[in-house]
């Protein structure tokens, strides 16, 4: 969704849905998705070693930490790629959310109640509603306790990876600035090493979003659960 906009009329908020939002394609959580869609398409890179035993070490971990959260994404993308409107309905929710500043089952109700009503003008093959409910089962048969329960040491282990990375790479930093460039192997070697570094970085920072994006969605599949029951 592009925006929301909220009207205030005689007491109430009706939500106006402009764009294509609905259909997961845009947004922050929809951009997110296309790129975790992307990175699950990719074979996962494989470290090459330095040399450097701690921009070794770290990046062997970081390494490990992208193919066990790779398998995961993998698991919710295959779970929601043919569900799109459900990824439109989550950043639909993101949206509002952070405009109203009110909490995720209100959300979710106010525009859940939006698709319904829009819904009533559309054929049965346009209706977005049941749509976002097929998203929403075929994200909770993933059984989100459970990956909830199995990303948290995940996300401990990647945040104290990408601390790790950072450091090293100040390190690396300061030890190969004070290289020659008339010594041709020193600066091979720096050239190597720094890049290495970097794209240990770069990778952390993927692992960090990616993991944060997971824990987040199995979370609001559980809100969306609770509200579902609670109606």
């Amino acid at each position: 969704m592009k925006k929301i906009n909220v009207l205030l009329a005689a007491g109430t908020v009706a939500l106006v849905l402009t764009g294509c939002a609905t259909s997961g394609t845009h947004g922050e959580v929809a951009e997110k998705y296309a790129k975790f869609q992307a990175a699950v398409a990719e074979r996962p890179p494989e470290f090459v070693m330095t040399g450097e035993r701690s921009l070794d070490d770290v990046g062997i971990l970081s390494a490990q930490l992208y193919a066990s959260i790779i398998k995961y994404l993998d698991e919710y993308v295959k779970a929601t790629e043919n569900n799109r409107y459900y990824i439109g309905f989550m950043n639909d929710v993101q949206e509002l959310v952070k405009e109203k500043n009110i909490p995720v089952p209100e959300a979710m109700a106010q525009i859940l109640k939006e698709y319904r009503d829009n819904d009533a003008k559309l054929e049965p093959d346009k209706k977005v509603y049941p749509r976002v409910i097929e998203g929403y089962q075929a994200v909770e048969a993933l059984k989100p306790a459970n990956k909830l329960r199995e990303l948290a040491p995940i996300a401990v282990q990647v945040a104290k990876v990408a601390v790790q990375a950072k450091r090293v790479g100040e390190v690396i930093s300061k030890t190969y600035s004070t290289i020659n460039f008339n010594d041709v192997e020193g600066m091979r070697k720096k050239v190597r090493v720094t890049a290495a570094s970097a794209k240990v970085i770069e990778q952390t920072v993927f692992e960090t979003i990616a993991v944060d994006f997971l824990q987040d969605q199995y979370k609001r599949n559980q809100e969306m659960k609770s509200y579902m029951q609670g109606k």
